[in-house]
């Protein structure tokens, strides 16, 4: 069970951490870049990113760590490595769905050996005296 559970963990771990998060490609040209035809430009719609040189869609934001526009940004993840967004949150989520699902079956496993041995010197203390 741990096994499978921390298998499972590790594979999670390594899709969320090695899948394109959503990145938006820069505009390597210098002109200024036209807002996209027939979309709001502004608040809760396309924003200019200075650093990309890109129009980016709604819910979108610029990564400081990864120095890249995101697609639907959640936050950047120091121990992945990794920006969390649109493309590997399942990922993400099941990576720390089964790293907390293997800590609570660890967790669990030593408080029951930690109630049995107890039992047993309970028990052998009884038996002596």
């Amino acid at each position: 069970t741990i096994a499978f559970l921390w298998l499972a963990a590790m594979l999670f771990l390594w899709l969320a951490s090695t899948k394109d998060p959503g990145i938006i490609p820069r505009n390597l040209s210098s002109a200024l870049p036209l807002p996209p035809e027939g979309e709001k430009v502004g608040l809760h719609g396309f924003k200019y990113c200075e650093t990309c040189n890109i129009f980016r869609p709604p819910r979108s934001k610029h990564c400081n760590t990864c120095d890249n526009c995101v697609v639907e940004f959640d936050h950047h993840c120091p121990w992945l490595g990794n920006c969390i967004a649109v493309r590997n949150f399942k990922h993400f989520v099941g990576f720390v769905t089964f790293a907390t699902l293997s800590t609570v079956f660890i967790s669990g496993v030593c408080v029951w050996l930690l109630v049995l041995e107890t039992k047993r010197i309970a028990s052998e203390a009884n038996t002596n005296a």
